[in-house]
């Protein structure tokens, strides 16, 4: 989740609501893009490289 709001209540909602991370602005593109290659890292883990690369049209 990407928002301006850095609220713990609002955190904590986010993660409830099915958020993998929560990431507040100003934030810095190097790290945006590690984390989203974190989380497809560890998605790929359950689902299998191929499946995560078709569905969101991957190409390495």
């Amino acid at each position: 989740m990407l928002t301006a709001r850095t609220d713990s209540i609002l955190k904590i909602e986010g993660f409830r609501t099915g958020a993998d991370d929560y990431l507040t602005k100003l934030f810095d593109l190097p790290k945006l893009v590690v984390r989203i290659l974190s989380l497809i890292r560890r998605y790929t883990v359950f689902n299998g490289i191929e499946e995560v690369m078709q569905k969101y049209a991957l190409m390495v």
